[in-house]
Parts: structure tokens; sequence; C-alpha cells
């Protein structure tokens, strides 16, 4: 019992010495600013991780001196606890170390920085080894190196991506693990049920829990500040070997001692992939053959002998497996002997470029060949990787078969047969695919030298190349006649005699019309329609002087004769409707230049008689354009067909019991004084009805248009004064509509006064007495609006 006492007691020290260990306060969660980071790496040293390390791997010796099971059993405390405890130290242990380990490797990285700035301050990182001029070869390993560079570049921007999120992943721990801590600590200090071996666990286990929080939050901080470090480094290595290929490129000049020794690497590799496509062609005969022996085989085999014909299923398998594996390795080899005279012939370009034997037209063609070259890599690249992606679940699933008990000696035996050759198809296709990816980055290489060249090419090269472009566009066959080619040239051509034939048809036309106009004293209608015949006929010599002039025979117009009756018919039928309807309105002329016309009720003159349409000006001054089929299919009126002589109405009415002769006498007298009135025809004064409110008269009188359309109504309105102002002096009235209204008062009248919306609900407007005046005001205003007898 004494025993157990001091051991209680000496394992109650322990845990208390543990607590005291680890019992650091609790620090917050920052956020994972760089400058924090920093400040808390730079706190961070060997010593006091050795030190922590130290102590750590002291409480594990002293866990580790008595079992677990025997102390939960003293204790009363769960094993599982005691393990638990221990795989904290553990973690707590590796955490510490790898601290050590990121310290060791931030002190290397600070060195290489270091030496990286004094080779930037000095420029001993610009110098290359060899002294220029440079070839080709030499050109390739820095462009090799500068990929490298890149390629380490970006796997360190994708590394300090994921160590800030493992920060901030570290930041949320350590938060989490402080508040478990406190508030463990508070509900212990709460109850106040004294220090028992359970609650001193719990409490030890939560502290350990705290510190290995912040031991990987510290870890996480040395290993983000390190890939912030190594992609420094990796960006200042990248621009020190930038720099070496801008120097190198700079100095380039044509080897052809290294041209021939690569041609003749080109030349050695194709012999030997000649040579080798030679031995699978035999190999593969003899696998074919194999194969349609084990096909027969299998085909022969009957039905009954099922283990035989497993066996011979899987033979026959495995010689398929044989049979695609060389069909593909074949058709990869030969892809590669095309991918070497592809690469032979880069370059070759390539010092031509350095040699400057290249002009602006063929690096347009380099550089469309080599996009495609490009392209079709791109292709093969995809392929070998989807071959790849497919050879390995199925060797997964040959190797999952064999490893199955009691498979027939014969079957496994085929079965590693074909094991075999998928494997062998495999390490040809990763072969394969490396090369395609190195040909790859070479075209790439290749088309951006290119480009870059053409960048340097001077003006004039521009625009000769696009010259020569533009002439050879111009020599493009569009189509063929009697066996002549008519080209984008000759159609150019054609095009620019139109237009300016047109303009001079057109001038010509005018200035001819208008000298005969002058001449013989043509009217306006009849210098149109010559105008308009000379017109077309020299459009019609235009045409054909432009078909004669690029050599176009006229048997084109033949060829497209038909197509243009088939417009006719179906697309153009109105327009050549109107175009025909114009002449006819020009040679017949029902309607000329000038006249006054009314059209669905419009009155205008026109003004143009066109191909298609004729413009009408009405007297708002508003053009009207119409359809010249229109004004021959449909009623016209010309008020000036034969002259401008027109005969015009005015209507006026007169109160009954007017002296009508004195009426008709002082209206004509009004029409007579007007000057713009013919005397001959003399005006004519109508007594036209007996209209329901007046006496109807209708005055007619002729006048002649004139130039001005607005005449025709300014007579009408001063005849109208004149009629006003004789029958006002003659005491003659002008009546208005008016209407009688007549009551039949044989019979009482029955008078209602209507509640108005003003009056309130329910009340009687007629019982009620105070509304007596109102009724007898309405009795009043009906008998005012009616004429009582």
């Amino acid at each position: 019992m004494l025993k157990k006492a001091v051991f209680t007691v000496l394992l109650a020290g322990l845990l208390l010495f543990a607590n005291g260990l680890s019992g650091q306060p609790a620090r917050a969660a920052d956020p994972a600013d760089p400058e924090k980071t920093a400040e808390s790496v730079a706190a961070l040293s060997p010593r006091n991780s050795e030190e922590k390390l130290k102590n750590i791997q002291k409480l594990l010796e002293e866990s580790r001196t008595e079992k677990p099971e025997n102390l939960s059993r003293k204790l009363n405390i769960p094993v599982e606890k005691f393990q638990e405890k221990i795989a904290l130290l553990q973690e707590i242990e590796a955490t510490y170390q790898r601290q050590l380990t990121a310290l060791a490797k931030q002190s290397s990285l600070a060195q290489e920085q270091k030496n990286l700035n004094a080779q930037i301050e000095s420029n001993q990182g610009v110098v290359v080894s060899q002294l220029p001029p440079y070839s080709l070869t030499t050109y390739d390993l820095y462009l090799d190196q500068l990929d490298k560079m890149r390629q380490r570049e970006d796997a360190a921007s994708a590394a300090q991506q994921n160590d800030k999120k493992n920060l901030e992943h570290a930041h949320v721990n350590v938060s989490a693990a402080s508040q478990r801590l406190r508030q463990l600590l508070e509900k212990v200090e709460q109850e106040a049920t004294g220090d028992s071996p359970e609650q001193n666990m719990k409490i030890t286990i939560a502290r350990l829990e705290n510190e290995l929080a912040e031991a990987t939050l510290d870890l996480n901080r040395l290993i983000a500040e390190n890939s912030k470090i190594e992609l420094q480094i990796a960006q200042q290595q990248k621009n020190i070997t930038r720099q070496q290929v801008d120097w190198v490129r700079s100095r380039l000049a044509f080897d052809e001692q290294d041209l021939q020794e690569r041609l003749k690497l080109h030349d050695g590799l194709r012999q030997k992939l000649k040579t080798y496509i030679a031995s699978l062609a035999a190999e593969q005969q003899e696998v074919e053959d194999a194969w349609l022996k084990a096909q027969q085989e299998y085909s022969d085999t009957g039905i009954a002998d099922e283990l035989k014909k497993e066996r011979s299923k899987s033979w026959l398998d495995a010689r398929q497996s044989w049979r695609d594996t060389y069909q593909q390795i074949l058709e990869q080899t030969e892809n590669s002997l095309r991918l070497i005279t592809r690469s032979e012939q880069a370059w070759q370009r390539r010092y031509a470029m350095i040699k400057g034997e290249v002009n602006y037209e063929e690096f347009d063609q380099w550089e469309k060949e080599t996009s495609e070259s490009i392209e079709n890599i791109n292709r093969l690249i995809t392929m070998a990787q989807n071959s790849q992606n497919s050879l390995q679940p199925q060797i997964v699933s040959v190797k999952m078969q064999l490893a199955l008990p009691g498979v027939d000696p014969v079957i496994a035996r085929n079965q590693r047969t074909m094991l075999e050759a998928l494997n062998k198809l495999l390490e040809r296709t990763v072969e394969h695919l490396s090369r395609l990816q190195t040909m790859a980055r070479f075209e790439n290489r290749f088309l951006a030298e290119i480009q870059e060249r053409q960048q340097s090419i001077k003006v004039i090269d521009i625009l000769s190349k696009v010259a020569g472009k533009f002439l050879h566009t111009l020599d493009y066959e569009v189509w063929v006649i009697d066996e002549q080619s008519v080209t984008v040239k000759k159609v150019i051509v054609a095009l620019l005699i139109l237009a300016v034939g047109l303009l001079l048809a057109k001038y010509i036309s005018h200035f001819t019309t208008d000298r005969i106009l002058r001449q013989t004293k043509l009217n306006e209608s009849d210098r149109a329609i010559f105008d308009r015949i000379l017109y077309i006929l020299m459009l019609v010599l235009v045409v054909l002087f432009a078909l004669h002039t690029v050599n176009i025979p006229l048997t084109a117009l033949t060829f497209f004769g038909g197509a243009f009756a088939i417009g006719v018919g179906f697309g153009t039928q109105n327009l050549l409707n109107n175009f025909i309807s114009g002449f006819i309105l020009m040679l017949e002329r029902p309607v000329k230049i000038g006249d006054t016309i009314e059209f669905e009720s419009t009155v205008g003159a026109i003004e143009e008689i066109g191909i298609r349409c004729t413009k009408i000006r009405t007297p708002s001054n508003v053009h009207i354009l119409v359809p010249n089929s229109s004004l021959l299919e449909k009623n016209i009126v010309n008020w000036t067909l034969s002259d401008q002589v027109i005969r015009c109405q005015v209507r006026v009415g007169v109160a009954y019991g007017s002296e009508v002769r004195q009426v008709a006498r002082l209206l004509n007298q009004a029409a007579a004084e007007h000057g713009e009135i013919l005397k001959n025809p003399e005006p004519i004064v109508i007594f036209t009805d007996f209209g329901d409110n007046a006496l109807i008269f209708d005055v007619y009188y002729w006048i002649r248009l004139g130039d001005t359309r607005m005449g025709k109504f300014i007579i009408e309105s001063d005849v109208r004064f004149l009629i006003e102002k004789h029958l006002r002096e003659n005491g003659i009235g002008i009546p208005f509509p008016q209407r009688d209204l007549h009551l039949d008062t044989s019979k009482p009248l029955n008078l209602r006064i209507i509640q108005g919306s003003g009056d309130p609900p329910g009340q009687d407007a007629a019982g009620s007495d105070h509304q007596g005046p109102d009724a007898a005001q309405q009795m009043k205003s009906a008998s005012a609006r009616g004429n009582t007898p």
C-alpha cells in the first residue's frame, strides 16, 4: 500500500510537471499577415526548438516507464487517455523536428539568396561560359535552362499558395485549441472539486493539444517563409537565365559545323529508325501469323471441352495483345521518323534566318507550316496519352487475374504473355510521348523565333507582301466562258468602266438634251423622253464597251440571259412593270411634266417621270412617289391635259325670303369683279337647291392655272370675300343651321325634378318644400329652350 501511495504521488507530480512545461499562455490566432509571419519566424531559433524537443522527449521517456494499462488501473483513468497523451507527445516531437529541418533549410535558402544577390550586383550571373559567337546548340541549352527555371518558378508559386492556406488553417486550429483550454480551466475552477487524476489528465491533454497547435503554426510559418524565399530565388534565377538567353541570342552566328553535326545526328537517327521499322515489320508478320493460327485453333476448339476452350481463348487474347502492340509501335516509330525529317528541316531554316536569307513570304509560309506541325504533334500527344491511360487499367486487370487462386497454369502462362505485351507497349508509348513533347517544345520555340523575326522585317517588305497577295487575289479565276477566264481583275475593271460610264452617260445625255431643247424649243415632257432614251442607249454602249475591254465574251450575256429571265419572272416583275410603264407614259403622254392631276384624292403637279416612279408635288409642297404602273392601271384626273384652263366652283346659302334674282345678280357681279377669272367663258350662277336652312347657289367660273398651285385656292377665297361683301351691303343674310322645338300642350305637362348627385340619399326631391323654387326654375329653363305655341 505504501508503494502504491508513493507511486501515485510521483505520478501526480509528473502530471503537474507536464502541465508546467506545456502550460504556456495561449496565443491569439493572428491572421496570416506576411509582416506578422516574418516577425514570428524571426523569433524562432534552432536553440529554442531543440530545448522544446528535449523536454518533449523527456516526457515521452517518463510516460513509457510503465504501461498505460497499469497506470489506468492505479489512477482509475481510461487507458485511452494515456494512449492519447503519448500520441500527442509524439506528434509534438515530430513537429519540433520538422521545425529544426525547416530552420536548417531556411538558413540554406538565405545563403543561396545571398550568393545570388552578390552575383547580380557583380554581374557575374550573366556571364556565359563560352565566348561569342554562339551556335544554335548553345542557344538551345540556355533555352532549356530557362524552361527549367520557369517550371521551378511555377512550382514555387503553387507551393506558396498552398502554404498560405495551411497557415490560415493553422491559425484557426490554434484559436480553437486555446478556446478549449480556457473553457476547461474555467470549468474546473468553477466546480472547485479539488485536484483529481482524471481532471489533471484532461488539462494535460488540452495543454498538449494547444502546444501542438502552436508548434504546427510555427512550423507553417517557417514553411511559408521558406516558400517565399524559394519563389524569390526561382525568380532571380529565371531573370539571370533570361539575361543569358538574351546575351546569346544577340550574338548568334551561322555555324556550318554545328549545322552539319545536327544534320548528321538526324541522319543517324533516321537510319536507326528505318532499320528498327524493318525489323518491326518482320516481327509483325510473325506475330500476325501466330494470331491467325491462334484464331483458327480457337475456332476449331469444341464447345464441350470448356477448359480447352478457355486456354485457346487466353492464347488468342495474348496473340491479339502482341498484334496490337506491334501495330501501335510501328505507327509510333513511323511518326517519329516523320518528326526527324521535320526537325531536320527546322534546323536548316533556323540557320537560314541567322544568315538573313529569308524574305517575308517565306516567313509567312514557315509560320503556317510550323503551326500545322504543332497542331499535328498535339493530336499525336493526345492519342499517346489516351493510349497510356487505357493501358494502365488493362495491366492492373491482368495482374489481378494472375493473383487469383487456382488459375490454370496454361491460362496463367498466356496471361503473363499478354502482360508482357502490354508492358512493352506501355514502355514504348511513354518513350514516344516523351519524344512528341520534346518535339512540341522545339516547334513552339521555332515558331516563336519566326514571329520574333517577322517583327523586325522592314515596312517595305510588308508592303511588298501585301501587294503580292493583292495581285494574286486579282488573278483569281471567278468563272470560265468559252475557254476564256474571267478573273477578279477583269471584274473590277469592268465595274470601274461601268461607274465612270454611268456618270459620263448621264452628263452627256443632259448636255445633249439641253442643247436640243434650246434649238428646237421642245417642251419639258419631250425633253425628258429624249433624255431618258439617250441615257439608256449610252448605258447599253457602256456595258458592251466594258465587256469588250476586259475580254469577256458576249456569250456571257447568253449565260446570264437565262438567269435574268428567271429573275424577271419571279423577283423583278414589279420593277420591270414600272420600267415599261414609264416608257409608255413618256411616249403616250397621258400625263406630262407640269400637269396638275388628281390621283386617289390627292392633287398635285407632276415634276418628273422616272424609270420606276413618277414624282408629284402637292400644294402642301410634299413630294409623292407613285409607281408608273399605278398611273396606267388606276383612274387619274388630269386637269391640264389639253390646256391650263380649269373650272372652279364656290357654293353659298342665303336665308329664306331673300330675293333670289338679286342674289344671282350679286353673285355674278362678285365673280366678274375678280381680275383672275376669265371673261370667256363667262361665270355662271346656278340656283342649286332649297336647303334645310338656306337657299343654295353655286357660282361657276374659269381660271388659268399658273406655276403656283395655290392660285386656285387663293381665287376661291377672294370670290368668297366679294360674295360676303355684296350680300352684306344689300342686307341679305347667310343663315346658320337651326332647329325649332314644338311641344304638344293638349295635355298637361308632366314635370319631374330629378335628384341631383349632390342631394342626400333617401330624400325625395319632388316632395321637399324647400326645393319648390328649383322646380320652378327648371320649368322656366325648359320653356326657354323650346317654342311653346
